[in-house]
């Protein structure tokens, strides 16, 4: 299984909760597989354990999670005049081409870098969440998030914060949708969408 990241609570139950939490909804797969350690946990009644800590009073099971991590990327992507930033195994890269040119490229050359991620994007369309979810990204931090990218983002389970959300990102004229979102209307999934941008860089 491999790493997803460092916890921090002065509530020693929630704490255990949220950790074991993350590692029982793990997308395990070949070669990152949570079950061990999941089938440890249980066979030393670990759930067990934290239900009886807050029985006695030592704390409470229910928790937020908060990422410390996505604010201060958001900052040094705005500060820096970046158009992305990943975080994923305590690695941060940083990325400067338009548009989603970034993300394409690491879905087709570095797949397994957006697996489990947090994202820093300062704009993020259909498109962009199309691609964050194909690549498995967890969670996103951005400045503005259009209202189709933050549904198809809830709907499959990324966590998004958002400063602002907008009916859509707009081109950089401002006179109409941003080209790429305006060929992914009326596109149900992640999957399909991100088949047509392929296919449209592709085509260029």
């Amino acid at each position: 299984m491999d790493n997803i990241g460092i916890l921090a609570s002065l509530d020693p139950v929630a704490l255990d909760q949220a950790c074991v939490d993350l590692v029982f909804n793990y997308p395990s797969q070949e070669k990152d597989d949570a079950s061990a350690l999941i089938e440890r946990i249980n066979s030393r009644h670990g759930i067990h354990i934290i239900e009886h800590a807050e029985k006695i009073g030592l704390g409470s099971r229910k928790y937020k999670l908060v990422s410390i991590d996505a604010d201060e990327m958001l900052k040094t992507l705005n500060d820096n005049k970046l158009s992305l930033l990943v975080r994923n195994h305590g690695v941060t890269t940083q990325h400067g081409q338009r548009g989603i040119q970034d993300l394409l490229d690491l879905i087709q050359n570095e797949p397994n870098r957006l697996k489990g991620a947090v994202c820093a994007d300062k704009i993020i369309g259909k498109a962009a969440a199309s691609l964050m979810i194909v690549g498995g990204v967890k969670e996103v931090r951005t400045n503005i998030i259009c209202e189709d990218a933050k549904k198809l983002l809830q709907q499959n389970g990324v966590k998004i914060v958002a400063d602002e959300v907008v009916p859509m990102i707009l081109n950089r004229d401002q006179s109409g949708q941003c080209p790429m979102d305006s060929k992914l209307v009326g596109v149900q999934t992640a999957d399909e969408c991100v088949e047509i941008l392929k296919n449209v860089q592709k085509n260029r």
